[in-house]
């Protein structure tokens, strides 16, 4: 079943903001190998559940974006 309190897509500024990174680090971070975005239409996104996946996979771990 579907949460709709949560979007099923984030975006590039939606990652910004759940990171606090700006816009060439979110972009950096999206495109990196392992991160679960793709591209529709030129843009990226990321699926809110493979997100929490990522996250949960890679706790622990130190990142530089």
């Amino acid at each position: 079943m579907v949460d709709k309190s949560m979007p099923l897509l984030y975006t590039v500024n939606d990652i910004m903001k759940i990171f606090h990174l700006g816009r060439t680090k979110a972009y950096q971070l999206m495109e990196s190998d392992g991160f679960p975005s793709f591209k529709l239409n030129r843009r990226l996104y990321v699926e809110s559940e493979k997100l929490n996946k990522w996250l949960e996979k890679t706790a622990g771990r130190t990142y530089n974006y």
